[in-house]
């Protein structure tokens, strides 16, 4: 995926399991940023500069800094395989910039 705020191409890969960053002309590697699973895929953060990477393998989200490779854990929540009720409000919605697709969902109770 492309961070224009960073102007960073990132990737995702396995053996072993990393994030990279790359030059998006150059696709020269800047950074790899050892991960504690496997990662199925990434988002940007909002104001960009920043992926956010769910490894469910680790059972968490960690974000990680594209201009020097930290890399945070973000709180998670588990929930138990068991009934809930329905959410009150799913609402979904996809936007499209010249380089980026994105799809979310906001669940509300």
């Amino acid at each position: 995926m492309y961070d224009a705020a960073s102007d960073s191409l990132v990737v995702a890969v396995r053996d072993p399991d990393r994030v990279l960053v790359l030059d998006p002309r150059t696709l020269q590697q800047r950074l790899s940023v050892d991960l504690p699973g496997k990662v199925q895929h990434l988002q940007t953060s909002a104001q960009g500069g920043t992926v956010l990477v769910p490894v469910e393998t680790a059972n968490k989200i960690f974000e990680v800094d594209l201009t020097d490779g930290d890399l945070r854990a973000r709180p998670t929540y588990s929930v138990t395989r068991t009934t809930v009720p329905a959410p009150r409000t799913v609402t979904c919605w996809s936007t499209t910039s010249s380089a980026v697709h994105s799809r979310s969902c906001s669940v509300v109770w």
